[in-house]
């Protein structure tokens, strides 16, 4: 069973990619709409089990673990194989001479995740040696209030992203057609 869900994660890693070409085309509610869909298709499969089949964790782990991967896959056929055909990636397009950039990049990102990482549950801990664990609920609490503006800021510019990026660049037809002036107005 571990290996069947780990192997699913996995593809559904590399699948995950449609997500960010929707992205970078201000399609964000296409790619909002896959986690849904693949929860919806497993509520049903998981029903239709429940009905017909007799329990087993294994064929529960495997239905939870494949449903959003058959909708990635899906999504990736439609889009990747016909409306972004002419971006859909391939071997053929590998250039190792841009690996030491990507890499570099990614290990940046490491970096900066981790580091998040550990102020983030650094701050309890030290809450905790400093005040008290009863302290720490109280310092959540008031976190998670303080954070909601930065939430909403997040959920806004990250639709926008791609399009303040392709503007700011001069190259996409965001750029040319003054579409993005038009989306700062709510």
């Amino acid at each position: 069973m571990i290996l069947v869900v780990f192997s699913f994660f996995c593809l559904m890693f590399i699948l995950q990619l449609i997500g960010n070409i929707l992205f970078a085309h201000q399609e964000p509610a296409l790619t909002n709409l896959i986690n849904p869909l693949g929860n919806v298709l497993s509520l049903i499969v998981i029903y239709i089990m429940t009905l017909t089949t007799r329990s087993s964790m294994f064929w529960v782990a495997f239905v939870f673990s494949a449903s959003p991967v058959l909708v990635l896959l899906i999504f990736n056929g439609v889009f990747l194989g016909w409306k972004y055909r002419d971006i859909a990636p391939g071997i053929r397009y590998v250039q190792l001479r841009h690996s030491k950039d990507l890499f570099g990049f990614g290990v940046q990102f490491f970096i900066i995740q981790v580091a998040f990482f550990i102020m983030y549950y650094s701050a309890n801990m030290v809450l905790t040696q400093l005040f008290g664990p009863a302290e720490v609920t109280v310092y959540n609490i008031a976190y998670k209030y303080f954070t909601i503006a930065l939430m909403v800021n997040g959920i806004i510019t990250a639709t926008y992203w791609s399009a303040f990026t392709d503007a700011r660049n001069g190259n996409g037809s965001a750029a040319r057609s003054g579409a993005w002036k038009k989306s700062l107005i709510f």
